[in-house]
């Protein structure tokens, strides 16, 4: 609920005000901000309903992403998803949450990026933007290494559906992984 200006923001970050308001028109066509009449802008806060509200229609987009990207799966892609993988392993202890969320976001966007349909992924990519702080203070908050594990592990079975080309597998473990 934060109102910013444009100014202070381009005195906050030592730049001209061209780049803060192209920055904040891509955040309000997100729906992060909503603009006023008296050029500032207030950062969105989303009610519980609404978060739930957005998984549910990221859920149902992702599934159909997944049975796209089961049909594109390729052995490249599926060598860099098995990297990703790897990489985050490294961080499931949790001491860098940061780097972890980072590499998940890669993980779901190579999916992503395989369906080969830019509108798909820029939907999903701006429900992800709306909600994405919301996943990165329950797990700072929780500290859970359990969740982070968890995500791990249902990351490795989506792999394996996909590897295996079982789309029903693929998109339950989407569904599964999305939904806790």
């Amino acid at each position: 609920g934060e109102e910013l200006t444009v100014k202070k923001l381009s005195e906050r970050f030592d730049c001209s005000l061209t780049p803060v308001r192209e920055a904040l028109r891509v955040l309000e066509s997100e729906g992060l901000l909503l603009a006023n009449r008296h050029k500032s802008v207030k950062v969105c806060k989303l009610d519980a309903r609404e978060v739930e509200n957005i998984s549910e229609i990221r859920i149902l987009l992702e599934r159909y992403a997944c049975k796209l990207a089961v049909s594109n799966m390729t052995e490249p892609l599926l060598r860099k998803l098995e990297m990703n993988l790897q990489e985050q392993e490294k961080y499931a202890s949790g001491e860098n949450i940061p780097r972890f969320l980072r590499v998940n976001w890669h993980f779901h966007s190579e999916i992503l990026r395989s369906t080969r349909q830019p509108i798909l992924i820029e939907i999903i990519n701006m429900l992800r933007n709306r909600t994405s702080h919301y996943l990165e203070t329950y797990i700072y908050s929780s500290r859970t290494v359990e969740r982070v594990k968890r995500g791990i592990a249902e990351h490795r079975e989506i792999l394996e559906a996909m590897r295996r080309k079982d789309v029903d597998g693929a998109v339950a473990w989407t569904e599964k992984h999305l939904s806790t």
